[in-house]
């Protein structure tokens, strides 16, 4: 991993390609990944989705400071390079990212979805808590309808395979779509930044 750069923050650096992760991975590396090593390797998607919150599982997983979610939402590289790592966890689902006739986005199940699906579609898969994960990062970085249209496909792929998907996952899934929610942990980390801002400018004055 390269040193810090300014007050630039670290996820921010990671997905303009100026640092790698705590493995030395870089994110066009992890992104030509093969199916394999996405279901096997574990410590990759707190990288490619990160959340306000530590992970269980990866010590080493970025945080999202306010300052990071501010430079998402305003960025253009940055909102690219977030929706390439969502195409291709779709993919990895077998499922695709579409634009309708007006311009709004829309999840469906892809060419390779019942090659796919019997990967992760099966009870308590740890794919479904990665699925909450990218949902509520989509939401905290500027992507509520992309993350409104996977809930709604996963919602119908529920439907067909209700045996195979948990009742109690729904609700995680629900609430990290949930545009009510989505808007409060975003109203949140924006008003920390406001105060983080107003404290700078205090101490400077």
């Amino acid at each position: 991993m390269s040193p810090s750069s300014g007050s630039v923050p670290e996820i921010v650096r990671f997905f303009r390609g100026e640092q790698t992760d705590h493995c030395g991975r870089s994110l066009s590396e992890i992104l030509g990944r093969g199916y394999d090593w996405l279901e096997f390797t574990h410590d990759y998607i707190q990288w490619l989705f990160p959340l306000t919150e530590g992970s269980a599982f990866n010590s080493n997983a970025p945080i999202l400071t306010p300052a990071a979610i501010a430079e998402f939402h305003a960025d253009a590289v940055l909102r690219e390079k977030l929706l390439q790592a969502f195409r291709v966890m779709l993919d990895f689902y077998g499922l695709t990212l579409e634009t309708t006739n007006d311009g709004r986005p829309r999840v469906t199940k892809g060419l390779n979805f019942e090659m796919r699906k019997r990967n992760w579609l099966t009870p308590a898969n740890h794919n479904y808590l990665r699925i909450t994960r990218i949902l509520k990062s989509l939401c905290l970085l500027g992507f509520r309808e992309q993350a409104r249209s996977f809930l709604e496909c996963l919602l119908e792929i529920y439907e067909d395979h209700y045996r195979l998907i948990s009742a109690d996952t729904l609700p995680y899934w629900r609430n990290a779509a949930d545009a009510r929610a989505c808007a409060e942990r975003s109203h949140g980390v924006f008003v920390a930044l406001g105060l983080a801002q107003d404290a700078a400018r205090a101490r400077f004055f």
